[in-house]
């Protein structure tokens, strides 16, 4: 398939034609300012959110509004214009394309990527989600999808929350997917001048298109920015096609979400890792710095999460004074790969980590501990799942250690002890999608 000339589907403003020497005759001109409400307050054509108040125009020097939320992917204000170019279909569509794999899907796979595909082609549900394992390997499972509706003619969307995993998906999408026009779209290389038949962008990307995709698919649906920010869930809204649909996929799924997938019949499992083993199941201890020694005293590498850079820094500071190859970690720590790379070479034992590292990190044979697990407002159910799931990613080391050390057991971490229990019960009796 290839690319076409004009930006499908797209919604740009005129100093970014200009910038890719394009001109808009395709296009329908928008106002990139709307009033809504009673207070008749202007609100971005782009993002949605609220104008500041009037100022002086970094455009026009003139005193109105403009959109500080989305500012980064180019101005709005109430001076200039939003272009949308029209989608279109692909054309042709090739009905002969298959996916390229060099490898083989498991049971679970190929179960849960049949029951999207019968979705796609039957259910009249607009919605559907995937409840996938941490390290289950969605990401092939959804391939099938991706090759139908491109097989139909139409335009397919991948959105995941962050540049790096755009980054990650390249050669992976690329490889599966060699006839198709690909683009991938992230924060500094937003690719304007073109529109793949296939589109892998962070969800903040998103936001440029509109009335675009059959299908759109949505990674770690759960996961920062896109559960915090509304907008971001409007823009992927608006980027379906009349008639398009929508997949979700995430290992922390909200409950009620999962039972109206279950009532509605589009709810797919995928409970067991590549190397079908289960999930490890934590342990609650209690929250001692001796317990903490006696677990680190056992064969590591060690991932200890605290809920603040403050105790990263203390804790492992303690640690080294108890004679622990430690370090700590942090998301404004100019050293983290560095430090990261140490623990995965065996230079350090263990390494303290906030929240930074509970997702998007395998580490052969880690095993996790959460210190203080009950402090729920950090430690939530989604957090203690991702955390939990770093461990047993890799089929050489498929086991580990997950230990909770807490004074009590709160709410979150019984939601999320059911959860990993309910996954590998799926996963050994072998019960069904849809």
């Amino acid at each position: 398939m290839k690319g076409e000339i004009q930006p499908a589907g797209r919604l740009l403003t005129t100093q970014e034609l200009k910038k890719i020497g394009l001109t808009p005759q395709q296009a329908q001109a928008l106002g990139a300012v709307r009033l809504k409400g009673e207070d008749e307050q202007g609100r971005c054509q782009r993002c949605g959110a609220v104008l500041t108040d009037p100022a002086s125009c970094p455009l026009c020097r003139a005193s109105h509004g403009w959109c500080e939320a989305c500012a980064n992917m180019g101005l709005i204000t109430s001076c200039t214009d939003l272009w949308l170019f029209p989608a279109g279909e692909l054309t042709p569509p090739q009905p002969a394309f298959k996916v390229k794999l060099d490898f083989t899907l498991t049971p679970f796979q190929k179960r849960a990527a049949a029951g999207i595909l019968d979705w796609l082609r039957f259910s009249p549900e607009k919605q559907a989600l995937l409840w996938a394992a941490c390290g289950a390997g969605k990401t092939e499972v959804i391939f099938p999808a991706l090759a139908l509706t491109l097989n139909r003619g139409q335009r397919a969307l991948l959105a995941v929350p962050r540049r790096e995993i755009v980054v990650d998906l390249q050669e992976r999408i690329k490889k599966a997917f060699p006839a198709v026009d690909l683009t991938f779209h992230y924060g500094g290389q937003p690719e304007l001048a073109r529109t793949g038949a296939l589109v892998v962008a962070t969800t903040h990307q998103v936001l440029r298109f509109r009335h675009c995709f059959a299908l759109v698919i949505v990674d770690e649906v759960d996961a920062f920015p896109y559960r915090q920010d509304e907008r971001l869930a409007l823009g992927v809204e608006r980027s379906l096609s009349p008639g398009g649909k929508m997949l979700t996929m995430t290992a922390t799924p909200d409950l009620k979400d999962v039972e109206r997938r279950r009532q509605a019949r589009t709810l797919f499992y995928l409970p067991l890792r590549h190397h079908g083993q289960p999930l490890p199941e934590p342990e609650v201890r209690p929250d001692s710095r001796e317990e903490l020694l006696l677990c680190l005293k056992q064969a590591g590498p060690w991932l200890v999460f605290v809920a603040s850079v403050r105790e990263a820094r203390e804790l492992s500071n303690w640690l080294k004074e108890q004679g622990i190859a430690a370090s700590g970690v942090w998301a404004a720590d100019p050293a983290r790969e560095e430090k990261i790379a140490a623990l995965k070479t065996g230079q350090l034992q263990a390494l303290v980590t906030t929240t930074l590292l509970e997702r998007g990190i395998t580490i052969p044979g880690v095993n996790v501990i959460v210190w203080r697990a009950d402090r729920e407002r950090i430690f939530e159910r989604a957090a203690l799942i991702q955390i939990s799931g770093r461990v047993g990613r890799t089929a050489d080391r498929p086991g580990g250690r997950v230990i909770w050390l807490a004074a009590q057991q709160t709410g979150a971490m019984r939601e999320a002890l059911e959860s990993i229990r309910y996954l590998n019960r799926i996963g050994r009796e072998g019960e069904g999608n849809g």
